[in-house]
C-alpha cells in the first residue's frame, strides 16, 4: 500500500504543483552541496531526500531540520522536485526575533539539454521558483516570491566526475539583492560504497547588510543499499561573512 502511494499518488501531486506554479507565474543544490548537477531524475523514477542542514554565523545559526525533497522523473530529460524545510532561526541578538516552522517551499525543473559523449559534457537549465511560505518577520523565509536561474554542466572520466556552473538569482524582497551564483565540484568514486568530493562556491551579496561571499566544502556519500544513501558535508567561507554550514541526510530511491 505505501510503495503504491508513492508511486501513484507523489509524483502526480508533485508534477501538478509545478506545472501549476509554471502556468500561475509564467514563468541553491545537488544534495549534499550548494552546487548542482545537470543529470534529471530518470522517466518516472522518483527520489526522497530527508536531510538536515545548519548555517552558523556571527548573527546566530539557522538549522533545518527536517527538511524533505521530492524528485521526480517527469518526462526524459525534464524532472521536477520540491523541497519543504522546517526550520529554526536562532539569532545572537535578543533585538531580534527568534522563530521555527515551515520555510520558504522550493520548486525547481532540470532541463538536460544537451548529452554527454566523449567529448562535451552535459548541460541543464535548472530554473528555481521559491514560494513565501515561511514567516519572514521571525527569519523563517524571504517574505516574497524569488527565482533563481541556473546553467549547470557535467563531464564524467572513469572514476572521476566534475560538475558546476552558475546563473542569476532574482529577489525583490525588502533589503534583497539580485546576485549571480556558481560553483565547481570535483568527486572521486572510491568504490561501490564511497564517493569523496569538494567544492567552491562563490555568490555575491545577497541582501545589503551582507557581503559577497566565497564557500569551501567537503563531502560525499555512502551507498548503503542500491536505493538508499547516506550524504554529508561540512564547510566554510574563505571569502566574506565567516560562515560554518553542514549537510546530513539520506536519499532514497522510492521507485
Amino acid at each position: 500500500m505505501f510503495y503504491s502511494i508513492c508511486r501513484y499518488i507523489i509524483p502526480r501531486i508533485v508534477g501538478a504543483l509545478f506545472l501549476f506554479l509554471l502556468v500561475a507565474e509564467k514563468l541553491f543544490a545537488g544534495p549534499p552541496f550548494l552546487t548542482d548537477d545537470p543529470v534529471p531524475e530518470d522517466y518516472h523514477h522518483l527520489d526522497m531526500y530527508l536531510f538536515s542542514t545548519t548555517d552558523q554565523g556571527k548573527d546566530g545559526t539557522e538549522i533545518q531540520a527536517p527538511a524533505i525533497e521530492f524528485d521526480y522523473g517527469l518526462i526524459p530529460n525534464v524532472a521536477v522536485n520540491i523541497t519543504v524545510p522546517y526550520v529554526a532561526n536562532l539569532p545572537k541578538s535578543s533585538d531580534e526575533l527568534s522563530g521555527h516552522g515551515i520555510g520558504d517551499t522550493q520548486l525547481s525543473m532540470v532541463y538536460r539539454f544537451l548529452q554527454e559523449n566523449e567529448h562535451r559534457p552535459q548541460v541543464s537549465f535548472s530554473p528555481s521558483y521559491y514560494i513565501p511560505t515561511g514567516y519572514a518577520k521571525r527569519g523563517l523565509g524571504n517574505g516574497k516570491p524569488w527565482v533563481s536561474l541556473p546553467f549547470w554542466a557535467q563531464k564524467s572520466w572513469g572514476s572521476w566526475t566534475t560538475y558546476g556552473g552558475g546563473g542569476y538569482a532574482l529577489n525583490s524582497a525588502p533589503e534583497m539583492r539580485n546576485y549571480f551564483f556558481g560553483g565547481w565540484v570535483l568527486e572521486k568514486e572510491l568504490n561501490d560504497y564511497w564517493t569523496l568530493g569538494g567544492e567552491i562556491f562563490s555568490q555575491g551579496a545577497v541582501s545589503n547588510t551582507e557581503s559577497s561571499s566565497t564557500i569551501v566544502n567537503l563531502g560525499g556519500n555512502y551507498n548503503v543499499t542500491k536505493t538508499l544513501s547516506i550524504l554529508f558535508s561540512a564547510g566554510g567561507n574563505i571569502l566574506g561573512s565567516k560562515n560554518i554550514m553542514t549537510y546530513l541526510g539520506i536519499d532514497w530511491a522510492i521507485v
